[in-house]
């Protein structure tokens, strides 16, 4: 046994190191039937592409195997991409309502903080109504700065 697998081991060598010529020679001295089960086992055919739609020439394949197929394909990407921009077009409303309403309720926050420590300061308060002041403004400032560095990023994200 332990002879066999060697026979075998530099056999699977010898394949690899025959060039592309000698293999075909080979094949070549075989048997018609031989032939052509080696020929099944080498030929195969791979197709790719990327997108939704197939190259010209594999529409008119689909076309021959199936009846309407290039049509059906092209109807079939057509609808997807309308379904594509509707979604789109729905998440950019989406983000931009979000986005207002984010603004409007921070506003709104702020005011309200602003007009506490107004009110605090007001009413001889000055401690409490200028930390409340204070730390409003430092969070509208930092809460700016930071998105106004986001956007900045996206930006430089997107170039």
């Amino acid at each position: 046994m332990p002879n066999s697998n060697k026979k075998i081991n530099s056999n699977q060598k010898q394949s690899k190191d025959l060039s592309e010529t000698q293999i075909l020679e080979i094949i070549e001295k075989q048997p018609d039937e031989v032939k052509e089960s080696i020929t099944k086992v080498l030929v195969s055919e791979s197709i790719s592409y990327e997108g939704s739609v197939p190259p010209p020439g594999l529409l008119k394949e689909f076309d021959k195997v199936i009846p309407n197929g290039a049509d059906r394909i092209m109807s079939m990407a057509e609808k997807q991409l309308e379904h594509r921009i509707s979604i789109e077009s729905k998440v950019v409303g989406a983000n931009n309502r979000d986005s207002l309403l984010g603004v409007l309720f921070a506003g709104m926050i702020g005011l309200m903080a602003i007009s506490g420590a107004i009110y605090l300061l007001a009413n001889d308060k000055n401690i409490q109504g200028l930390s409340v002041f204070i730390g409003t403004l430092g969070a509208l400032i930092a809460v700016y700065l930071r998105s106004h560095k986001n956007d900045e990023q996206d930006l430089k994200d997107k170039k």
